[in-house]
């Protein structure tokens, strides 16, 4: 994580009531920013429009439809294996080379595949594992050796995607078409932006962490996740990268990009959309690309598709409102309502509410499992 970091003990360790000081803020800064709120507090005052989306369109379960190509729709539960292989079919120069590595299998076969997947793939270090069906960024490792690759195998309890790494710069790009639409929109653009801390040479990483203005905000996420290492000195100039899975709840900025919005990404992103079957009609493409301009003229890796728990991500950039936020995420359910409802009278299926509880249920299993895999990568 650290280019470079010194061992010594710093004279600018946080002291008790320093660190007091800085905790408070942090919890105010979360109670104040809307950004850092837990999803319930923000949706709470959504729940009667949201419930009038759902009467309007003929009941709660309608939205599942919304993304015929993904299990409910995108709402929860879905495999990134199955969709990938969907998307696959016609599409497969943007993807990453990815396998399905199943917890069924003993845990020397796993290893044995991954390995052989990556030799016949020509891959090298690091490496993607996901979970299959994911949870808030939780679980994702890059695995930049074997020994790494072995611990994440050996520790989990689910199946795991081994993906290649992409880099660039990762972006989330919002996809909407309605099925009478020709041709889908992108919204918006949000560029996720890892929080870098610079050295300094005198202070501890816990000192930078607790002393940096947006860092604090998510200090009890960056405390656990650095624990071992809060009292390393960098040096001076040296980058510490605190946030490693580019998403917000595990401490990435996401800022408005929609200067980057052009036609060639539109064509792309409605191109994969439509050729997808069944097709996909609305969610975020998380995406990477070498440089902006690579982005705007389609040029790009899909990491994943997010459906309708797939807001537009420039919403959280910290200079919008709480207002904004609110118009923002209100007009994102009513079109996946709409888009639902019109999908189920085309005759696509819908989920029934009883499917959605379960699966829920087994979301919340399949958080408190990843937190007790991934102690270091938790999120608020």
């Amino acid at each position: 994580m650290s280019e470079s970091t010194s061992k010594r003990r710093s004279t600018r360790a946080s002291h008790p009531l320093h660190r007091l000081r800085r905790l408070a803020r942090s919890r105010l800064d979360r109670t104040i920013y809307w950004e850092f709120w837990k999803p319930l507090r923000f949706y709470l005052p959504l729940a009667p429009w949201i419930a009038w989306q759902a009467a309007r369109a003929g009941g709660p379960t309608v939205i599942t439809a919304a993304n015929p190509a993904i299990e409910h729709g995108g709402l929860t539960g879905e495999s990134k294996w199955a969709l990938d292989q969907r998307m696959r079919v016609h599409n497969a120069a943007y993807l990453p080379r990815t396998t399905l590595l199943e917890l069924r299998e003993p845990l020397p076969r796993r290893l044995a595949r991954a390995r052989e997947f990556m030799e016949r793939e020509a891959l090298d270090y690091p490496v993607v594992l996901k979970p299959d069906v994911g949870h808030r960024g939780l679980g994702v490792l890059v695995a930049r050796d074997d020994d790494a690759l072995v611990r994440r195998l050996r520790a989990t309890k689910l199946d795991l995607l081994l993906q290649e790494y992409v880099a660039g710069q990762e972006y989330g790009v919002y996809y909407l078409r309605y099925p009478k639409w020709p041709r889908g929109q992108v919204p918006s653009v949000c560029a996720k932006v890892p929080l870098v801390l610079t050295g300094d040479g005198v202070s501890t990483l816990e000192r930078l962490i607790l002393d940096d203005h947006r860092a604090v905000s998510m200090a009890p996420v960056f405390l656990r996740r650095f624990r071992a290492r809060l009292e390393e000195v960098p040096a001076a100039g040296a980058r510490v990268k605190l946030v490693e899975i580019h998403a917000h709840s595990l401490g990435a900025m996401f800022v408005d990009r929609a200067d980057l919005r052009a036609p060639a990404l539109a064509r792309a992103i409605d191109t994969i959309s439509q050729s997808t079957a069944p097709s996909l009609y609305i969610g975020r493409y998380d995406v990477r690309a070498a440089s902006p301009v690579a982005l705007q003229s389609g040029e790009f890796k899909v990491i994943e598709f997010n459906g309708i728990t797939g807001e537009p991500g420039d919403m959280y950039d910290p200079r919008n409102s709480l207002w904004s936020g609110w118009r923002r995420m209100s007009a994102h359910w009513r079109h996946a309502y709409e888009i639902g409802a019109a999908n189920h009278r085309r005759g696509a299926p819908i989920s029934s509410l009883r499917d959605i509880l379960e699966e829920l249920r087994r979301e919340r299993e399949r958080g408190a499992r990843l937190r007790d895999e991934m102690g270091d990568a938790e999120s608020l």
